[in-house]
């Protein structure tokens, strides 16, 4: 039997890389559906009423949204382009994009838990969840400010940005799973609150316990199908020649 031919391989690649992708789509949906379910049977819904404890489901939904969701996308996006080619800038402008609305949402749900604590005059920054949640909104905002000023403003040379991107990389690596520790250590908090809401502890196995463990599964299997896509050397899209390399090459062809 012959060897597959590099064309074959890359089809191969491209094929698992699109799977993998839409596996993680459905997996990161389907646990935001659970979580939003979730908080409005169990907690009791959601309220845009300032003064009004239930502003705090937005909390962990948008921290959800913000933390695991769309920074999860904003990694895979430069994959994408190994399956369906598209301009560099366009990828830039996405991942960008994708970023800034974590950060929106991220913002949103630290208020919706401070408006809450204030309205029923709760402590903050007492627990372990609330420290390592600070912690990792900390790396958040380093790598979003990082990543601007080492690749968005035009002022390193392309060899200084090459050196910088494996820092970039591990930044956003380790900011998505410090995010998914802290979505888990949140709602392993809240356990408490809702089986005093329902009644039902989860030790008992209620309903509401199946949600939250059905969540937590498809959070982490989106989890997994990121790290997978945006660690395998074989979905990296195909390296531009820099500035440097391109005026450095028409120069020998010169001579």
């Amino acid at each position: 039997m012959a060897n597959p031919t590099m064309a074959e391989k890359l089809r191969e690649n491209n094929i698992l890389l699109l799977a993998l992708l839409v596996l993680a789509e459905i997996f990161g949906i389907t646990a935001l559906a659970l979580l939003v379910h979730w908080l409005k049977e169990y907690y009791g819904g959601y309220s845009f009423d300032k003064n009004d404890s239930l502003l705090f489901a937005y909390h962990p939904t948008f921290m959800f949204v913000g933390m695991i969701f769309l920074f999860g996308n904003s990694m895979m996006i430069f994959r994408v382009t190994r399956a369906i080619p598209l301009p560099k800038i366009v990828i830039k402008i996405v991942h960008g994009a994708l970023h800034t609305l974590s950060i929106l949402f991220i913002c949103l749900g630290l208020y919706a838990v401070v408006r809450r604590n204030n309205v029923r005059d709760f402590s903050d920054m007492y627990s372990f969840h609330s420290w390592y949640g600070v912690s990792t909104i900390a790396v958040f905002f380093a790598q979003y400010f990082f990543g601007i000023i080492a690749f968005l403003i035009p002022v390193l040379s392309d060899d200084i940005k090459r050196s910088l991107m494996p820092v970039h990389r591990f930044l956003g690596s380790a900011a998505f799973l410090m995010a998914m520790m802290t979505v888990l250590t949140g709602l392993a908090q809240m356990t408490g609150f809702i089986g005093r809401i329902t009644g039902e502890q989860y030790s008992d196995y209620p309903t509401w316990g199946d949600v939250l463990n059905l969540f937590t599964m498809f959070s982490g299997f989106f989890v997994l199908m990121v790290m997978i896509v945006v660690t395998n050397n074989g979905f990296q899209r195909k390296t531009e020649p820099t500035s440097e390399e391109v005026h450095q090459k028409h120069a020998e062809h010169q001579f």
